[in-house]
């Protein structure tokens, strides 16, 4: 694995704790006490698809697939409530992901902190689990 990517799940495993801590959704609770169990075990959250040797718009393509099979999933096995929760919780993680590093810039001045491409990328993401971003 390469050091952004690894970088990048390390992350994400972040911004999924944070946005979880507390949660009242029991689905939230559950997946974030299991990363936090797969922690303390030295264990990583592994991507869904192979993602080495891809360009970003494969990537981007398999991530939208897979996205768009949640609500379904969701719906056919918890609430409505549960399942809102947890897709709205999914936007959340990806915005905490987002703004967790600066762009551009020079020595931390400078640089924005969410670019166009992350922001677009935040909305599609919303869309395909029909709530707002």
């Amino acid at each position: 694995m390469s050091a952004a990517l690894r970088e990048a799940v390390w992350r994400a495993n972040q911004a999924i704790i944070e946005a979880g801590e507390g949660a009242a959704n029991p689905i939230v609770a559950s997946v974030v006490a299991n990363i936090k169990e797969m922690a303390k075990k030295g264990e990583r959250l592994q991507p869904p698809f192979q993602v080495s040797g891809k360009n970003p718009e494969r990537l981007k393509t398999e991530v939208a697939a897979l996205l768009k099979r949640i609500p379904g999933i969701l719906d056919a096995k918890v609430s409505s409530e549960q399942a809102a929760g947890f897709k709205s919780w999914l936007v959340t993680i990806a915005d905490k992901v987002v703004n967790a590093a600066r762009e551009g810039g020079f020595l931390g001045f400078g640089g924005e902190r969410v670019s166009a491409a992350e922001s677009a990328a935040i909305k599609e993401l919303a869309s395909a689990l029909g709530v707002q971003a």
